[in-house]
């Protein structure tokens, strides 16, 4: 539920599934779409998603990302923890004959987010040394449809979200 009210304090189109449709309430009140119930698959479908956050890391979530994100620059973030789990929930071989990009976040503590904070601005990672093209966030939607186009962009770009 952070993720999608940050997602929609930036401006994002943002929808949220769920099995509570009391919980939904929360997205829904902060202007999200939330879908819940046995037409979850087609629903989504139909919004089109181009990123999903899945918090649940279940089969069944991971076919709504196969089945929903466009193949070429659709993305997913595995968000959260999945202790004791027997067996794979995911295929990277299906994410990748998709183009799905796909991230992986877990174990994020105080302790670890203080430590990554104080590293980058202190330079360790020396960032400070890349090549980065600063892209204003009214220009993100441009540089972005550059990006799918297949036009020829910056190496690697940073938002300036000011």
């Amino acid at each position: 539920m952070s993720g999608a009210l940050a997602a929609l304090q930036r401006g994002f189109d943002v929808a949220v599934v769920g099995h509570h449709d009391d919980r939904l309430a929360v997205a829904r009140q902060a202007g999200a779409v939330g879908f819940c119930g046995a037409s979850v698959a087609a629903e989504l479908a139909a919004y089109q998603p181009e990123a999903i956050i899945d918090t649940v890391q279940s089969a069944d979530s991971f076919e709504l990302v196969i089945a929903t994100l466009p193949a070429d620059y659709g993305q997913v973030v595995y968000s959260g923890f999945t202790p004791g789990l027997p067996d794979a929930w995911a295929s990277m071989t299906r994410l990748q004959q998709r183009s799905i990009t796909a991230h992986f976040q877990s174990g994020w503590t105080r302790e670890r987010l203080t430590k990554v904070l104080q590293s980058i601005e202190s330079d360790e990672f020396a960032l400070s040394q890349l090549p980065v093209t600063l892209i204003g966030a009214d220009r993100c939607e441009q540089a972005f449809a550059d990006l799918v186009a297949g036009a020829q962009v910056p190496l690697g770009s940073a938002i300036r979200w000011e």
